[in-house]
Formats: C-alpha cells, sequence, structure tokens
C-alpha cells in the first residue's frame, strides 16, 4: 500500500504540473475541446484514485470541479475568467492536499465549501474580461492511464514506466564503475602478452559499455516542456495582479535536459519571468501610446548544440536603462563616477548581475529589491552554465543561457598538483602554456603575479596556495604549466598547475556539505585505477580570490566592446613609489618586467647608473630622485621593444588604468604630464624622453637573437639548447629582427633586404660545402655562434 501511496503522489503532482499550463491555454482559446478533454481527465483520474485510496474531502473537489468542465464541455457553460480561475483554485487545494498526505497530515480538518461554491457561481457576462489569445507550445493531451512525463503525441506514443531516480543514479554509479574496471583491464592487456587473443571480446565489450552507458544517460533526461508547463500560470497571475496582459510562447519543448538541470535553472527562470513582467512590460495603455500592442509578448526559445543547450528568454517591454544602472551602480558605492563613465554600453548592461543593484522606481512583493540577478548568474556558473543580457531601449530585453546537456557526465582537464590529481571542467580551459615557453613573462605587483602572453596581461594563481599546500619556497613560477581560465563571464586568469595530464570524460558526484562549503570543489570522479579525484569549484575559486570584479573592471576599461565610447581616454599604468617618495607612474605596455637586485649590481656615478642583470649591462635611471636604501632594490625593466632601461624604485604599488586625458604643464621633461589616481595627481613618466636620452644598447651588451631553422622537433630539443647555451634568445614565430638566422643546407636564402648573419647546418657528415657546418658538431656551431655575437661574420 506504501508503494501504491507513493505512486499515487507522485502521478498527482506531475499532473497538476501540467494541468495548471493547459488551463491558461484553454483560458485563452475556449474552443480547444482538445485542452478541455485533458483537463477533464486529469481531475477525474483524481477523483477515482481518491476513492480507491478513501480520502473522501479530496474526492469531493475533484467531483465537483469533474461537473464544472464537464458542463463546459457539452457547450451548458462558457469558460470565462471566473470559472478558470476558480478550477485553479481547486488544483491548488488538490496539491496542498496532495502535500499533505505525503506528511502524514489528516485529512478531515479544513473546509472546502467556498471552493467548491465559486466553481458552481455563474458570473455575469456583462462583466466578464476578454481574454488575449496566446499562442503555447505545451505538451499535446495525456491519454487515461498515461505517465505524463513521458507522454508523447499519438503518433509517437511510447511504453513508460515509474522509476526512482535514486534507482537511475545506482545503475548509473555501477556502469560508471565498469567504465573504470574497463579502463584499467585495458592497461593490463596492453602491458601483457594476450592482448591479441582477447582483443576482439573486449572491443566489443567496450562497444556495449558505451551504448548503456549513453542509455542510463538518456534515462536521466527530461524535455524541457515539461519546465515550460508551470509558466503560463505564474505570467497569468503575475498579469492579473499588475493590471497588464502578456501571453507566453515557447519553441524547443522537445530538447531534452538533466532532469536535475532542470530543477537547478527553475529558480533562476522564475526569477527573470518575474522581473521581465514587473518592471520590463509596459501596461497596457504606456504600450498602446507608444505604438505597441496592447498585450506583452515572453518569448522561451530552446536550442541544443553538441552538450549544450542555448535558452533564449525574451520579451518586447521597455528594455533595461544601461545609464540608470549605471548610476545606480554609483549611488551604491559599487563602482565610481570615472568607472561607469568609463564603460562601454555593454559593460553597464552587465551591472544588472551586480549584488544590490535594481533598475525598479519603487519596490514590490515581486522585485525591485536588488536581489536576484546576481544569485541566478552565480547559481548558473556553479553548474558550468553562462548568462548574457541584451536589450534595445523601448523594444525589449533577452536574457540568452547556456546551459550543459547533464550535471552527471562533464568534459574534463585532468591536472596535478602535489602529488594529487584534480579535475577542471573543459568549459573553461582556453589554453594550456608552459612556464618557461617563448613569450611568457611574470611579474610581481604587491602580492599579485601577472603574466603576460600573446601581448595580454592576465592574474596568474598558483594552485598549491589556493589549496594551502606547503610550497616551501616562493613559486618557481618558470617550472609551471599554465591552464588559461576563462570564466562565463569572459575574464581571464591563468592558474599554474604542476602537470597535465589528459582530457578525458568524467562522471561528477556530489560531495559531503562540509566539503561544499570550502567553495574549493564541486564534486568528485574517479580515475582510471579507482583512485578518488576532485573537481575543481574554478568560479568560486575566482571569486574568493577577487579575480572576478578585477578582470571586468579591467574588461570594461580597456574598452573591448566596439561601442565603447571614443571621447574617453584609457590606459594602464604602473604606479609606483619612487626613491623621493612621490606616487608616480609609467605606462604599463612600456614595463617589460619587474626584478629584485642586490644593491652590489647597481653602479651610480654622478647622473650616470646602470645595473647587472642576468650578466647583463641595462643602463639605469630614476636614481636622480634620491639614493636607494637597503640590501635590495626593485627595477622596472622599461623596453621599447629593442631596447631596455631599467628604473630604480623605491617600491612597485599596483596595475591601474587611468581614465582621462594626461595634463600637461611639468616643467620636467622627463615627466609626460599629471593623470588622476583614485583623485589624486600622479606625475607620468615620459618614456620616450628617457629612451631618447640612452642611446642603443651595444650588440655585447644585450642577448643577440637568434632564429632556429624551420619547425621541427630537432631544432627545438637539440639546437634550442647550445643556442641558448651560446648566449642567445630563441626568436618567436612573430619576431622579424634577428641577429642570427640558422638554415639548413636545403633551406633558401633569407628574403630580406638586410639579411643577419647565417649558419648554415648540413643534415650529413661532409655534407654541403666548406661554408657549412654538420649539425651534430657542437664545437664548431658553438665557435660560429660566438663569433656572430661577436661581430666577426667570418
Amino acid at each position: 500500500m506504501d508503494e501504491l501511496l507513493a505512486d499515487f503522489i507522485a502521478e498527482t503532482r506531475e499532473m497538476l504540473e501540467a494541468s495548471a499550463g493547459e488551463i491558461v491555454a484553454w483560458e485563452a482559446d475556449p474552443s480547444d475541446s482538445a485542452r478541455l478533454d485533458a483537463i477533464f481527465r486529469f481531475v477525474h483520474t483524481v477523483k477515482g484514485n481518491c476513492g480507491f485510496f478513501d480520502f473522501p474531502r479530496l474526492e469531493r473537489l475533484s467531483h465537483a470541479a469533474e461537473g464544472v468542465l464537464a458542463e463546459c464541455r457539452a457547450g451548458r457553460r462558457d469558460p470565462d475568467r471566473a470559472l478558470v480561475n476558480a478550477v485553479l483554485a481547486v488544483i491548488d487545494r488538490i496539491g496542498e492536499l496532495t502535500d499533505m498526505i505525503e506528511a502524514g497530515e489528516n485529512l478531515d480538518q479544513g473546509e472546502d465549501a467556498a471552493l467548491i461554491a465559486a466553481l458552481a457561481a455563474e458570473s455575469d457576462a456583462s462583466a466578464r474580461t476578454p481574454i488575449p489569445s496566446a499562442t503555447t507550445s505545451l505538451p499535446e493531451p495525456v491519454a487515461d492511464g498515461e505517465d505524463p512525463a513521458t507522454a508523447r503525441p499519438a503518433s509517437a506514443v511510447q511504453r513508460s514506466i515509474r522509476l526512482p531516480v535514486s534507482l537511475l543514479d545506482e545503475v548509473m554509479k555501477g556502469v560508471s564503475d565498469l567504465v573504470l574496471a574497463r579502463n584499467d583491464l585495458a592497461r593490463r592487456l596492453r602491458e601483457s602478452d594476450v592482448r591479441q587473443e582477447v582483443e576482439g571480446p573486449f572491443d566489443r565489450l567496450s562497444g556495449i559499455l558505451v551504448d548503456v552507458r549513453d542509455a542510463i544517460t538518456r534515462m536521466r533526461m527530461q524535455r524541457l516542456e515539461h519546465l515550460f508547463g508551470s509558466f503560463p500560470r505564474l505570467v497569468r497571475d503575475l498579469s492579473a495582479e499588475l493590471g497588464k496582459q502578456v501571453m507566453i510562447d515557447f519553441e524547443g519543448g522537445d530538447v531534452e535536459i538533466d532532469r536535475e538541470m532542470i530543477e537547478i535553472i527553475r529558480d533562476p527562470l522564475t526569477h527573470i519571468i518575474r522581473n521581465a513582467i514587473d518592471h520590463g512590460i509596459e501596461g497596457p495603455g504606456e504600450r498602446l501610446r507608444n505604438g505597441k500592442r496592447e498585450i506583452g509578448l515572453m518569448r522561451f526559445i530552446a536550442r541544443q548544440a553538441g552538450n549544450q543547450i542555448s535558452l533564449v528568454i525574451s520579451d518586447d517591454g521597455r528594455g533595461i536603462d544601461a545609464e540608470r544602472l549605471a548610476q545606480k551602480a554609483v549611488a551604491a558605492g559599487v563602482h565610481t563616477q570615472a568607472e561607469v563613465d568609463a564603460m562601454s554600453e555593454q559593460g553597464k548592461l552587465r551591472l544588472i548581475f551586480a549584488p544590490g543593484l535594481s533598475t525598479a522606481e519603487r519596490i514590490s512583493a515581486i522585485s525591485g529589491r536588488g536581489v536576484g540577478m546576481d544569485v541566478v548568474r552565480a547559481n548558473l556558473e556553479k553548474v558550468g552554465g553562462t548568462i548574457e543580457v541584451s536589450t534595445t531601449p523601448g523594444k525589449g530585453t533577452s536574457f540568452h543561457l547556456k546551459l550543459p546537456l547533464t550535471l552527471s557526465i562533464i568534459a574534463a582537464l585532468t591536472v596535478g598538483c602535489a602529488g594529487q590529481r584534480y579535475a577542471v571542467s573543459r568549459s573553461f580551459v582556453e589554453e594550456i602554456v608552459l612556464g618557461n615557453g617563448t613569450g611568457v613573462e611574470f611579474a610581481q605587483v604587491g602580492e599579485r603575479c601577472l603574466v603576460t602572453y600573446r601581448n595580454r596581461r592576465v592574474p596568474c594563481i598558483a594552485l598549491r596556495e589556493v589549496l594551502g599546500e606547503d610550497t616551501g619556497g616562493p613559486v618557481r613560477w618558470e617550472r609551471m604549466r599554465l591552464v588559461l581560465i576563462r570564466l562565463a563571464t569572459d575574464e581571464v586568469f591563468a592558474l599554474a598547475v604542476d602537470e597535465v595530464f589528459d582530457h578525458e570524460d568524467v562522471v561528477v558526484k556530489p560531495l559531503a556539505p562540509a566539503v561544499m562549503s570550502t567553495k574549493l570543489y564541486a564534486g568528485t570522479t574517479l580515475l582510471d585505477d579507482g583512485k578518488p579525484m576532485l573537481l575543481l569549484d574554478i568560479p568560486s575559486i575566482a571569486a574568493s580570490l577577487g579575480l572576478m570584479d578585477e578582470n571586468a573592471r579591467a574588461r570594461d576599461l580597456h574598452g573591448e566592446d566596439t561601442d565603447t565610447k571614443d571621447d574617453v581616454a584609457t590606459f594602464p599604468v604602473m604606479l609606483f613609489t619612487a626613491l623621493d617618495g612621490r606616487r608616480k607612474g609609467v605606462r604599463l605596455n612600456l614595463v617589460r618586467r619587474i626584478d629584485t637586485v642586490d644593491r652590489d649590481a647597481i653602479d651610480i656615478e654622478s647622473e650616470r647608473g646602470q645595473v647587472v642583470i642576468d650578466g647583463v649591462l641595462i643602463p639605469l635611471v630614476g636614481h636622480e630622485a634620491g639614493t636607494p636604501a637597503g640590501s635590495c632594490c626593485r627595477l622596472l625593466r622599461l623596453s621599447d621593444g629593442t631596447n631596455e632601461i631599467a628604473y630604480l624604485v623605491a617600491d612597485v604599488l599596483d596595475a591601474v588604468e587611468v581614465c582621462g586625458p594626461v595634463v600637461p604643464g611639468v616643467q620636467d621633461r622627463k615627466v609626460e604630464g599629471v593623470v588622476l589616481i583614485d583623485g589624486q595627481p600622479v606625475c607620468l613618466i615620459d618614456g620616450h624622453a628617457i629612451f631618447a636620452d640612452h642611446p642603443a644598447v651595444p650588440r655585447h651588451g644585450r642577448t643577440p637573437v637568434c632564429r632556429l631553422p624551420g619547425d621541427n622537433e630537432w631544432a627545438r630539443t637539440i639546437l634550442g639548447p647550445l643556442v641558448v647555451s651560446a648566449g642567445y634568445r630563441i626568436a618567436s614565430e612573430a619576431e622579424e629582427a634577428v641577429d642570427v638566422a640558422i638554415l639548413m643546407d636545403t633551406d633558401p636564402e633569407p628574403e630580406t633586404a638586410s639579411p643577419p648573419t647565417v649558419i648554415r647546418l648540413a643534415s650529413v657528415p661532409g655534407g654541403g660545402n666548406r661554408d657549412t657546418i654538420y649539425r651534430y658538431d657542437r664545437e664548431g656551431l658553438f665557435a660560429a655562434l660566438q663569433r656572430a655575437s661577436s661581430g666577426d661574420a667570418r
């Protein structure tokens, strides 16, 4: 009996959810007899079940609703608003009683006479309010005895049974364990001599496992129409409460998604609907004055693209006032006036996701408190989803959601840190870079490390430090592997790990609440050998380190969007304290790196200064403002692309964005002008004047550049280390100005007006001519490189 009662409760709830949407659609189109039949069958089924389980109160309610609907089917009564309201009230009461049954409460308490009387009351035809027609792609009517959760059109009816989700989870767990065991067996077979004997059966087993795993995954899927089915009732009730007329349209209800994902996105979508109807869609009078039709429209469009679901929710309301949102941000202290003035239109629009901001003129019971959209974005990011907003003033707003198809299986990158393996959702991974790779440079600014790669400077964090691992000393960034992470909101940062292993699909399982509360992990999975592996919670880690807001602000100030205001000058500046104690700045694009050197490496005589860095003598400036103190000195290494100059500073403060003009008028020719930073004047160093006062460093005073032959593994692994040991730097692909070019004897001559020194290598001993060097003649090649660096081209 307990199992039968549990089935009754589950079936009733599913039919409740489907019927509410059917009633709203039937109200919009009273001539739709198919929907009326579906609603009638629902209350008829509830009535029959109540008689079996002996729930007289529930039976009386369903009997009364059945009688009214029967009159409508026979044409003796019209479905006006009062009748629809009464039927909806009865369905709501049936839902409440179902909850009471599940909780074991007594159903005899309570009175339903008023609800039944409302069903029987005839409304005045002259007071009836016309109902706008609406087009909704809701589920087709459900046949008697059919499970609404698996209902399909009559042409595609499928047999179905009801199973608890927990049982499906157990089956999925078993299949996942089988896959891990298969992988372990495959590794053992590769190491043994019996592989050929079992290769055929093993391949068949692998194929069967893949098919079973896909089938179990599909069993967890549910059509979006079951999520959409509850929204027409919500739209109807909100519209009536606010005195508006709104219809809702669905497209893509047949798209399937993980049932757990449906429950996760239900609240965010509900919040978007409430906001749109409350202060997005205008009232009927205002819409008519603006040349719109009296009835507002909300549209839901769902599409599946690979392993992602794209969902667009749009309305044809007044849109979002980005300027007013920006002023709200200033008033709330989220941004300064200068910062919002420098933001692009899209940057201001993204402020809708900032905590505590709202464009509502008044606070209501529905919306306007400035809470919700930040939670909506946070909840979507936790499951690997994204949300973007676009708006056209006077025409409407659209929210574009991208969601993973399933929560149980995700594509992940496995990385290593302190001897442990961790998984990173592949949706966050943009690129993997070697810490000692060409063009990768690190700089320490305060407590934050910045890395420059592909002419982009982003924050860099070490996974060891995030997880609290004992590093035994400072992080050796050049020995790390950098995983470039792009968050759902387009912020980018580098995650430094010890190793990067492989890409693989992993089955994610939940963790204990105490572990999840650390905001470091999003779940756990198993490796092929059965060992557990934790999935990193990338959005929470970024938020806890302040990377999300910092990058968002930098992106907006850089004006990466095409609609950035042209009349606002913005540029990055490295802020530092000079030796005279004053704050100064230098344009960030001049700063190649930040160094700390011993005091003994600096030689200062009158106005002349120089410093030895990595065995190279570099001109020194900045010492005119004072005398460096202590045993160590901080330097900014400035570069104009060819030459380098070291600028002596007392301390490096931060990399900041400057918005506004550079005000000239300073008498010192080495100062470009004055800028405002945090409301305080700061002198900006003139890089042009500094490099003009210091001629090019002689060749022996800088590291010469050498281009390797072609793009082959031998040149990188064998020739490259020898060239570096001879005192050269390997040229990057985009670098044109080089001192020495090494070519193979089969390569053509360089096509340049003034070719560099060329060293030709022969592929075989004695090959080529007397001007070539055998590629494995270390002494001969080393001598040729030394002659080239000294200017002797013999």
